[in-house]
């Protein structure tokens, strides 16, 4: 299971050079990293070829997130969706821990995370005109912070690869699933098509 002690965590998608020179989309691979660009661990996507490019961020899904040692320590998943996307986190023994549920997508992108018995524990929303900053709220206050950063010149035009930045500030529990909130954040807002 996953522990985390540090207070940013950084998520960087690993471009695939497919996607680079055609419009082919790949399964997302990401290094997650500490504060001081340690790898921490590594996700990558479980899913179809044909329902990737058909169905693009509406596919069903699995992310697997894995140690340095390459077990298992987390796994989300997502069935088919056609507005609001809803993710099943599960820890190593396949056990459910929580789930991430889309409630807005439309100008205010908004995500529940929720815990085993899908109580919504966090809410964690991005509002026009900074749709790429999601505030972190338990109850009203504001306790971290899900950040799309700039990836560059040629990662943005070229690619549809990321980078994320988790600010823990106030958060105390639940940190894994404010992890994959931030995988469901980029499934669910920013995968595109080029």
């Amino acid at each position: 299971m996953i522990e985390i002690k540090e207070s940013n965590l950084t998520i960087k998608q690993i471009i695939e050079p497919l996607e680079i020179f055609t419009s082919i989309s790949t399964k997302n691979k990401y290094e997650i990293e500490d504060q001081n660009s340690k790898p921490l661990y590594y996700a990558y996507e479980v899913s179809n070829f044909f329902m990737n490019q058909l169905l693009n961020k509406h596919r069903p899904l699995k992310m697997v997130i894995v140690d340095n040692d390459k077990n298992i320590q987390m796994t989300i998943e997502k069935a088919f969706h056609f507005l609001k996307a809803r993710y099943m986190v599960k820890d190593n023994k396949e056990n459910i821990i929580g789930y991430i549920r889309q409630r807005r997508w439309f100008i205010t992108k908004s995500f529940d995370i929720c815990d085993k018995d899908d109580m919504a524990y966090y809410t964690c929303t991005a509002k026009f005109p900074h749709l790429w900053t999601f505030k972190i709220f338990q109850q009203e206050m504001h306790v971290g912070t899900i950040l799309k950063k700039w990836s560059g010149i040629g990662k943005e035009a070229f690619t549809d690869a990321d980078n994320f930045q988790i600010n823990y500030a106030n958060i105390k529990e639940h940190k894994h699933l404010v992890l994959a909130a931030a995988f469901a954040i980029d499934l669910s807002v920013f995968e595109r098509r080029k």
